[in-house]
């Protein structure tokens, strides 16, 4: 039986694939558009439907749903963790299915909230073993996004053991750490899923930091669990029954529409639980 399922994920077909002659992805530097994208999947029917969205270079945008899937699944489309059924992805112009998986996956990162540690060292973690990414590149990132500090008050420093047999980090070091692993590439878009568990005030300050620093010279989409975030986002795009349905700022949406006001009340009113 056990043979019988590596078989079967041995030789399932993946959902997402490279096209014969697909070409080099150029860094983004004008717009990313997602055209018509429609998406479901059996158990959320018609979860995007249709749906027109034009991102600018430099931008730093909220991507937000009433529940998380829409938000998460349009965000999963950009670094081709998942396709759309209908409709088109386009970084300048270009379909990104028609770019090879690397240098796609070069240029648009995803930084989950939970990703996990390697059973490697510190600047393993960083570097992934990639011979082109200096020690110094390394220290660089993880300075840029204040996960140095941290590092260096660790056993061995940079060549601390992480993972099953290292040292624990708790969730706001892990999540720097993905940060740095991500800025020591030099992506020209990121997309950043905040992590869900609470975080010290501290912590928080960092990270507030850490996205003004990294926002220079690159586009940051997020997929934010704090309230911080989404005020200090240029623009703010939620999706409701498929569509884009809220496209603004904080301030401006917070007086003028009921739909937003509604989701950050589920989302943040203290007082929510014992009202209901």
């Amino acid at each position: 039986e056990r043979a019988d399922e590596i078989a079967g994920y041995i030789n399932r077909v993946p959902s997402v694939s490279q096209v014969p002659g697909a070409g080099f992805l150029e860094p983004m530097s004008k717009t990313l558009t997602f055209n018509q994208i429609s998406w479901q999947t059996p158990q959320l029917p018609g979860l995007i439907r249709g749906l027109d969205l034009r991102i600018g270079f430099g931008e730093r945008v909220a991507l937000l749903s009433l529940q998380p899937t829409p938000a998460f699944a349009l965000a999963s489309m950009i670094p081709r963790f998942i396709d759309p059924d209908l409709g088109q992805v386009l970084i300048d112009g270009r379909d990104i299915r028609q770019s090879t998986l690397e240098s796609l996956r070069a240029e648009a990162i995803f930084v989950g909230g939970q990703d996990p540690v390697f059973n490697a060292s510190v600047l393993e973690n960083i570097t992934c073993g990639q011979t082109d990414i200096t020690r110094q590149q390394a220290h660089e990132a993880a300075k840029l996004v204040h996960a140095d500090h941290f590092i260096r008050t660790l056993p061995k420093s940079y060549e601390t053991l992480l993972g099953e047999h290292g040292a624990a980090l708790d969730p706001g070091q892990s999540f720097r750490l993905s940060l740095a692993r991500a800025i020591v590439r030099e992506p020209a878009l990121l997309v950043i899923e905040e992590p869900t568990v609470p975080l010290d005030a501290e912590t928080k300050a960092m990270l507030d930091d850490a996205y003004q620093r990294i926002a220079s010279d690159r586009t940051l989409i997020f997929l934010p669990s704090r309230l911080s975030t989404v005020k200090k986002c240029t623009r703010i795009v939620l999706i409701h029954e498929g569509k884009v349905a809220v496209d603004g700022v904080h301030e401006q949406l917070v007086r003028s529409n009921e739909l937003y006001r509604h989701w950050e009340y589920i989302r943040f009113n203290p007082y929510r639980d014992e009202a209901e």
